[in-house]
């Protein structure tokens, strides 16, 4: 016998889930779930029992075409012939609502307010800087720490792949590509020769390289990266020694 806690009516219960075998030997009544009328307890596809809380009948397709939407506490499903209800494949997201078991990230990037956030946190970006109390404000304000629940969201990964496809967008309405990132970065490397005029260019140059980074990666974009990456890098240490020398000229004193 298992427990399990989830929502039901407004607040958050307890269920006891039990094998086949538990139940029979308890003497527990039960059909399968599938066969639910007014009993109590159902049997799932992979063999446990647990209770029934609703039955519902649907006659959205037609007088003559019903369907019984059941919902045990470990999970629901509509009576199709080719429909499961499945505990254990339920309990890997520890999450029993849906009818088909998914992640915690997959069923929050399809929310409204996960979808806010992501385009707020784009549109930051491209204005200066991430702001996470407004942010906060945008996806949970109902959260004690909205700032620390925000964060969390975007550490993950089905989130990062939003924000990514959201910055696409934005380079593309904004007339950003790797070529036109590369010709930025090119005058950068040019005026690197003089560190004290392309300071503001190279900051340029490098947030454009991070959007860039962000771009599908492919055989074109990543040898963009590669070739960077090396010229930009030879090209301040070129500025260095001539800086270095620059200073040792300037503090010899003829003799």
């Amino acid at each position: 016998m298992e427990e399990i806690q989830r929502r039901w009516k407004k607040k958050k219960q307890s269920f006891k889930i039990y094998t086949q075998e538990e139940a029979n030997s308890l003497l527990i009544p039960y059909v399968y779930w599938k066969n639910v009328k007014l009993e109590p307890y159902a049997l799932t596809d992979d063999g446990y029992v647990a209770d029934v809380l609703n039955v519902q009948i649907y006659t959205d397709r037609g007088p003559n075409h019903t369907r019984k939407l059941v919902t045990l506490s470990c999970g629901k499903n509509f009576d199709g012939t080719k429909s499961t209800i499945s505990y254990t494949a339920n309990k890997v997201y520890k999450y029993w609502s849906n009818i088909s078991p998914v992640s915690w990230q997959q069923r929050e990037s399809r929310m409204g307010r996960t979808k806010n956030a992501v385009k707020v946190y784009v549109k930051q970006i491209f204005t200066g800087g991430v702001n996470w109390e407004q942010l906060g404000q945008v996806y949970r304000p109902d959260q004690k720490a909205p700032i620390a629940t925000v964060k969390r969201l975007f550490r993950q990964e089905k989130i990062k792949d939003m924000v990514s496809q959201e910055i696409q967008k934005e380079c593309a309405d904004r007339g950003i590509t790797p070529g036109y990132v590369l010709d930025i970065v090119k005058r950068a490397i040019e005026l690197a020769e003089n560190r004290e005029d392309a300071s503001n260019m190279l900051k340029g140059a490098h947030q454009l390289q991070e959007y860039v980074d962000l771009f599908p990666k492919n055989e074109q974009t990543s040898g963009f990266e590669v070739h960077i990456t090396k010229e930009l890098g030879e090209a301040v240490q070129r500025a260095d020694k001539e800086l270095a020398e620059k200073i040792e000229n300037a503090e010899e004193v003829p003799t």
